[in-house]
């Protein structure tokens, strides 16, 4: 009876250019064998590594988060908040010492409304030519612009963006901005919110 669905899918990302993998040998030793014991153990690996321009997605099902929340949308609300924060600054644990993945995202458009969500992946089938931002960043508004035209949604929209503005992406704004802004379209998708 303690199992509830989950409120938050994550979608895998990918990058948005052709990938180039390199790989990275390492060892492990045994540093405080001493002559006379027993062999430490030893051995040499190798791992792949890639780095990129990724596109990650992420839905919230607002009225399961707020159920799952015991009907609580503020506390929902706040749920949400730090959730813009953590997919902005958090990067995957694995390998940390090794790669020091601290990236941030360059982009974060969020939208809020009453459909199904959809995945803006479709910008990406063919692969960009690099790594570039203000690219990537044209070919979502060009995917995000067809969206609209052929299913008239009516999203409301914020964004944060390091490179250029989205044209289709409405207010533009800090990560203080648009966690906000969020976190108060999870009180306002409240049963008995104010309309």
């Amino acid at each position: 009876s303690a199992n509830t669905d989950a409120a938050i899918h994550v979608a895998h990302a990918f990058t948005v250019h052709g990938e180039e993998t390199e790989s990275d040998y390492f060892t492990a030793v045994d540093d405080l064998w001493e002559p006379g014991q027993d062999h430490g153990a030893d051995t040499i690996q190798e791992t792949e590594l890639t780095s990129g321009l990724f596109y990650g997605y992420v839905v919230v099902d607002l009225p399961l988060l707020i159920t799952n929340c015991g009907g609580d949308a503020a506390l929902a609300g706040r749920v949400v908040e730090h959730l813009v924060h953590l997919v902005a600054e958090v990067s995957p644990g694995a390998k940390l010492g090794s790669t020091a993945p601290y990236g941030r995202a360059g982009l974060m458009l969020i939208e809020a409304g009453d459909r199904q969500p959809r995945s803006l992946a479709g910008a990406f089938r063919t692969a960009l030519s690099g790594s570039d931002l203000d690219q990537a960043i044209t070919a979502l508004d060009d995917e995000l612009g067809r969206m609209d035209r052929a299913y008239e949604t009516g999203e409301a929209r914020c964004h944060l963006s390091l490179g250029m503005a989205l044209a289709a992406g409405g207010e533009q704004g800090s990560l203080r901005t648009i966690a906000s802004w969020a976190g108060e379209r999870v009180v306002d998708a409240a049963p008995g919110a104010a309309a």
